[in-house]
């Protein structure tokens, strides 16, 4: 769920309409894996560690980088004007025949993957922790169960050990 949320906010990045939308896109990576490690921890029925975050972060990391990257491909090659692009590589000085527009468009699709799934990845920390509550203050949940027999033969009931003997504790 935390991939997918990524993956259309990030596939809402790329299109040229909405270029202050690009300004909190790195923020989106880190809510994804926030998401992801919120639905892990709700799910888990076990305390989740911040390795656990880490995992479920990466993986919506590379969940919504994906989907990202498969909406940049479209939008660059198939929205997005070539002509505009090439004359600013040659505006700045940069021959079109070495940085193609296509050279450039996967150059930027690798950086916002590895860059996506780096802050996914963080956001899952940060998500562990903020959203897992079992096991702090010193509560480390309910005590185990006592052994199947305690002093008697396997399959009977726990037997208390005996009372102390006359003369032991505090009164003597």
């Amino acid at each position: 769920m935390g991939g997918a949320v990524l993956g259309a906010l990030s596939a809402i990045t790329v299109l040229p309409q909405l270029p202050f939308i690009r300004l909190i896109c790195c923020i989106w990576a880190i809510v994804g894996g926030a998401l992801a490690a919120y639905s892990y921890v709700k799910k888990s029925t076990t305390p989740a560690r911040v390795g656990d975050g880490a995992i479920v972060g990466t993986l919506a990391g590379v969940i919504g980088a994906l989907i990202g990257f498969a909406a940049l491909l479209f939008v660059s090659f198939y929205i997005t004007d070539r002509t505009l692009v090439e004359e600013q590589i040659r505006n700045a000085g940069l021959s079109p025949e070495r940085f193609s527009y296509d050279f450039i468009i996967l150059l930027t699709g690798c950086l916002a993957f590895v860059l996506q799934v780096a802050l996914s990845l963080v956001g899952g920390i940060i998500g562990v922790s903020i959203f897992e509550q079992r096991g702090k203050d010193g509560d480390a949940g309910p005590p185990p169960p006592p052994p199947p027999y305690y002093g008697g033969p396997p399959g009977t009931d726990y037997a208390p050990p005996p009372p102390p003997p006359a003369g032991y504790g505090p009164e003597t």
